[in-house]
């Protein structure tokens, strides 16, 4: 496709408000932006601009302005040189692709920024929704491009410095050393991009002319999902509640009447917050609301819900089943063991296996359910005292001495199982430590204690009797169910 083609294509698409026509040119990687890019012989601005001004049309602004950046951004894709398979690529080509990609970049955001201004002047503006999309999918890949190659060529520009002053220091000899760039700041285009998203945001729900069947508001939860990944993604995610509270101050339809994909994505990151906050039957709710909507093959997307989902369920005592967990190579691999150790139920068990295998400890805190999962012990210190009271014919009072040797066996069984670490819990939880339960058992203090603990966060209903060496449950669920009991304490 040549200038001209491309700026009468561009005439015709906005002539007839086909938005998806828009998209399908202003794509920065489609075969159709390769063969217009190869085509641009000259691609100084001067040329650029001849070139689309020789259509048959006449190429209002900021539209011409909006193509000539979109050249341009091609044009800097192009100029990144290909790699060689195999090969580690150099100081300088890295450079080079960090410089293509910021500069490519950069003039997307202007094409984003040109086109926001027509978008939020359009009345009855709905059909322009699907060209907001791609411009706003495409940036969000470019400024991951950006950010990742910047990263890479500080990164190498660093290593060789450091490698260069190690050379002169050994030979006494002035070695030349590449600049190192100590401007570099990581995800600055990233963060540029949500502050282009919130502009997108306020360009949909500021529709207030339209006829809410034609309004703008209809890409509002589309963008939201945007925001919420970018934040995540720059971990500011406690961002998230400006735009909920902007949200529910808005006068935009409800979530339940936009599409099923956008309500997915949206109550996806709530419960996540959600989770994050501490609130779990909120979260709990929402991620499963989540994965009972979520498309079968969407197997990406359900792993991501899941993630959140079943350590919010393992404080509930729900363990995922072996089926499900086998659809999911990454999380059969991390709750299998623990599903294990809960079945027992052995909590030391559990806490050894929490900590013993890196791949699970390493999962867990990268997505920030360690503490979670960690807390889930508790569970399994219920189900066990629950265990040794229904063996002992379901009476009021359970001797301490039962319970310390009930203690004892599953530490030892958690010594047979082949541990490599011991299970040390988290301070202040009130979790008995492995290396603690010495050959000849707990003490009857240790074992009062472990059982005034969970007398304290709810899991037993109860007292002791210290002079009697004796546990006096309630007659009425002296195990309270786990969805009476109150997450926040524990």
């Amino acid at each position: 496709m040549l200038l001209p083609e491309f700026a009468d294509a561009v005439i015709a698409a906005t002539s007839s408000s086909s938005a998806d026509h828009l998209a399908a040119l202003f794509a920065v990687h489609s075969p159709l932006a390769h063969s217009l890019i190869s085509n641009v012989r000259d691609r100084t601005p001067r040329h650029i601009v001849l070139g689309l001004r020789a259509c048959n049309g006449f190429l209002t602004s900021p539209w011409d302005d909006l193509c000539l950046r979109h050249v341009e951004c091609l044009h800097h894709l192009s100029s990144i040189p290909p790699r060689v398979v195999g090969a580690h690529p150099s100081m300088q080509q890295l450079a080079i692709e960090a410089e293509a990609l910021s500069n490519a970049t950069k003039a997307h955001a202007e094409v984003i920024s040109l086109y926001l201004r027509v978008f939020g002047s359009l009345q009855s503006g709905r059909w322009a929704i699907p060209f907001l999309r791609l411009l706003l999918h495409d940036h969000r890949r470019l400024s991951h491009d950006a950010d990742r190659a910047s990263a890479a060529a500080a990164l190498a520009a660093v290593s060789i410095s450091n490698g260069g002053a190690a050379a002169s220091s050994s030979t006494g000899a002035s070695a030349p050393i590449p600049a190192v760039n100590s401007s570099h700041k990581p995800n600055a285009h990233t963060e540029e991009f949500a502050r282009q998203l919130n502009k997108a945001f306020s360009a949909c729900v500021a529709d207030r002319a339209s006829p809410i069947e034609f309004s703008r508001k209809w890409g509002t939860y589309e963008v939201v999902g945007l925001i919420f990944r970018v934040y995540f993604k720059l971990k500011t995610s406690h961002l998230c509640k400006n735009i909920i509270r902007a949200l529910n101050a808005a006068d935009i339809p409800p979530l339940e009447a936009f599409p099923r994909a956008h309500q997915v994505t949206f109550r996806y990151y709530i419960g996540v917050l959600a989770f994050q906050g501490e609130e779990y039957p909120k979260a709990e709710q929402e991620l499963q609301w989540c994965l009972n909507n979520c498309l079968t093959v969407a197997t990406h997307n359900q792993q991501m819900i899941l993630t959140y989902l079943i350590p919010t369920r393992l404080l509930r005592g729900y363990l995922p089943s072996p089926y499900l967990l086998s659809l999911f190579p990454h999380l059969d691999k991390v709750y299998t063991p623990l599903s294990t150790a809960m079945r027992a139920p052995n909590p030391f068990l559990y806490t050894s296996t929490l900590l013993s295998d890196p791949y699970i400890e390493r999962a867990l805190v990268r997505s920030r359910t360690y503490l979670a999962c960690e807390r889930a012990r508790e569970v399994g210190v219920r189900a066990l005292f629950q265990k040794c009271w229904r063996a002992n014919g379901s009476k009021s009072r359970l001797p301490v001495g039962m319970l310390g040797a009930v203690l004892k066996l599953a530490a030892d069984r958690s010594r047979n199982s082949g541990s490599k670490r011991p299970a040390v819990a988290e301070a202040g939880t009130g979790a008995m430590e492995l290396d603690e339960i010495e050959e000849d058992g707990l003490s009857q203090e240790e074992v009062e204690w472990q059982v005034a603990v969970m007398i304290a966060k709810g899991y037993v209903k109860g007292y002791i009797s210290h002079s009697h060496q004796m546990v006096v449950l309630s007659q009425q669920e002296p195990f309270p169910k786990l969805s009476a009991v109150p997450l926040a304490v524990t």
